[in-house]
């Protein structure tokens, strides 16, 4: 009964601690007319979302803790067979381990906003770039786009089809592929703040042990995520030093007397 009565404590104290009501915060519907302004909207609502959540998160986690206490309290009392030091090292043990996921539940939506940020920093530091632009990137294949088509129009594509056509049909193309990258980018963004605003629910599973390896991948999944960000970091600045050159090539394609054929190698290094 005195190993029950110990193991019975730290539930109490759960019981007793207070569920924070949700927050009100007043989330204003933005005027979206480019790709930034709508990865914004959900960056901005997934504070929201996690205040939203984390009482139902904090009622969860109690629920679980007090189930994986009732468990743990009849499993010590049938193992330790009166051995006080013994069961008071294991209670010890699943108090502060209880505390370490309630640590997370309580602090991890801060601590996942610094893990998201230092490698965005890192990717910033890196390449100079100030950040993921869904527009910038839109705005670049729109520059070497207009440029193709703008030099296959003054050969002329009716004139002269067999130098003007080509560039025009790279041009359309390089214009779908950009734009193709430019909605990865903003499905992978907003992908983020959906899991991380929507995912914070999972360290409630936190409260027994059972469940406990959800925290764990959702822990992974913020540092996938932060790593994702830093090699996108990567790509993009590298696709924008390259763009200069093609932007380059692309206006002085007329002057080329194989200008099809080098239309044709940036449209191939676009893709």
């Amino acid at each position: 009964k005195m190993l029950l009565t110990f193991a019975a404590l730290p539930l109490l104290a759960f019981a007793q601690a207070p569920v924070p009501p949700p927050p009100q915060l007043p989330v204003s519907a933005p005027v979206i007319n480019d790709p930034d302004l709508f990865t914004s909207a959900y960056q901005a609502l997934m504070p929201s979302w996690i205040g939203q959540v984390a009482p139902y998160a904090t009622e969860i986690f109690y629920a679980l803790a007090g189930l994986e206490l009732a468990i743990f309290g009849c499993l010590l009392w049938w193992e330790s067979r009166g051995n006080i030091t013994a069961a008071m090292g294991l209670v010890t043990r699943k108090v502060l381990a209880l505390g370490l996921f309630l640590t997370l539940l309580q602090n991890m939506g801060s601590w996942m906003g610094l893990i998201i940020s230092a490698f965005t920093s890192i990717g910033q530091g890196v390449t100079g770039m100030p950040g993921l632009s869904p527009t910038t990137i839109m705005a670049r294949g729109n520059a070497i786009s207009n440029t193709l088509i703008s030099a296959g129009a003054s050969m002329g594509s009716l004139s002269n089809p067999v130098a003007g056509l080509p560039l025009i049909f790279c041009g359309f193309v390089i214009l779908f592929g950009f734009f193709v990258i430019m909605v990865q980018v903003v499905v992978f963004k907003v992908a983020t703040f959906v899991a991380l605003g929507g995912g914070f629910i999972v360290l409630a599973f936190g409260g027994m042990k059972a469940t406990a390896s959800y925290v764990e991948r959702y822990f992974s999944l913020c540092i996938t995520i932060g790593l994702r960000l830093f090699f996108l970091y990567l790509m993009v600045s590298g696709g924008m030093v390259l763009t200069n050159v093609w932007i380059t090539q692309a206006a002085n394609a007329p002057k080329y007397a194989n200008s099809a054929q080098l239309a044709m190698t940036i449209m191939c290094s676009c893709l």
